[in-house]
């Protein structure tokens, strides 16, 4: 019996030691407190049972610490053997990340990534969820000659869907947020290519609510990124905005808030009908019609057509639009003015 339970926990060890240096090598370092969360969030203690783990692998050598600035804590990276120990369970490409960081003066310091890399790592380890680390997308990327516009900082499958991690924690302008408002577009375009069998289909912007600028103003950043989209887009995307709050350099709580962000002009084509109540309601046939320019956007219920809302455009002969015979299937009636206004705002008059 004793063999048996000897066997059972060296078992119970090996796949535990595993799983968690697989976790490390996923994000090149990880904290006690980020690999409690991915590996035993469902314990009461999950920080503890982490901490009880990684002075085990100290013990063995597997991992080597790092001390990380202010009160951060300490970051954890593979050594040679805990990268050997991966290699020989079927983990190829594991290896040491020793090499990370910089002596300068007999003091070790971490990359200027550091803390944007802990919120990104904090944040998927909160969401519950498959994922992928930056590393591992980037990885995935260069093998299969993926060219990607823009590396998210990581992947998370939200209700079957792949969504693209973007983590705002500093204030952006310029060329800067056009380049995060650009990728966001992209992730939220469908048109990213595949890796292997994800294919990302939209996009969650992570921002820290309590950020402060460099004169100590809290930025909105939610206004802010709102805008830059706002902005670019030619139709209109929906986002997750992610807004989660700190406790020292640790996510504590978030809530996740679905919005749709419309183009500008298709914003103030919406407003300019809505203000002067030109949709018109033929309840006998659930259709809206409005007139905008003189030209005619129709929505109207399809109960013999997919049982859902279509939405179209009839230009008269003083413009020009490539596409004006399509119809659009659409989720409501509001959704279909929504996208009504965006094909009034592509319109070209002659």
């Amino acid at each position: 019996m004793n063999t048996s339970l000897s066997h059972d926990s060296i078992h119970l060890r090996l796949q535990n030691d595993l799983q968690g240096l697989s976790h490390i090598q996923s994000f090149g370092w990880l904290r006690a407190s980020e690999l409690g969360q991915f590996m035993f969030a469902h314990t009461k203690y999950p920080r503890q049972a982490a901490e009880r783990m990684v002075r085990g692998w100290l013990e063995r050598k597997l991992i080597i610490e790092r001390p990380l600035p202010s009160i951060a804590g300490r970051a954890l990276v593979l050594s040679e053997a805990g990268a050997r120990l991966l290699r020989q369970h079927g983990s190829e490409t594991a290896k040491t990340n020793k090499d990370w960081g910089r002596f300068d003066g007999g003091l070790w310091h971490p990359d200027q990534q550091w803390e944007h890399d802990l919120m990104a790592a904090g944040i998927l380890a909160k969401l519950s969820g498959d994922f992928r680390s930056e590393r591992e997308v980037i990885a995935t990327a260069t093998a299969r000659g993926v060219d990607l516009k823009k590396i998210p900082d990581g992947l998370i499958c939200i209700d079957d869907t792949w969504l693209a991690l973007e983590v705002e924690n500093a204030s952006k302008t310029g060329k800067d947020m056009a380049h995060l408002a650009h990728g966001i577009a992209w992730f939220c375009s469908g048109t990213v290519p595949a890796l292997g069998d994800i294919q990302i289909k939209g996009a969650v912007i992570a921002l820290d609510k309590h950020a402060l600028d460099a004169r100590g103003c809290r930025i909105n950043h939610m206004a802010r990124v709102t805008s830059a989209l706002e902005n670019i887009i030619s139709s209109s995307v929906d986002v997750k905005f992610l807004i989660f709050e700190r406790q020292g350099f640790s996510v504590s709580n978030f809530v996740i808030l679905n919005v749709t962000i419309e183009s500008v002009s298709g914003a103030r084509i919406r407003n300019f009908l809505d203000r002067n109540n030109a949709w018109n309601l033929d309840s006998g046939y659930e259709l809206w019609e409005a007139t905008y320019m003189d030209v005619r956007a129709t929505v109207w219920f399809a109960a013999d057509n997919g049982e859902c809302w279509w939405v179209n455009i009839e230009p008269n002969d003083q413009c020009r639009y490539e596409i004006n015979t399509i119809a659009y299937p659409v989720e409501s009636a509001d959704a279909g003015k929504m996208k009504a206004c965006e094909l009034l705002s592509k319109v070209k008059w002659k």
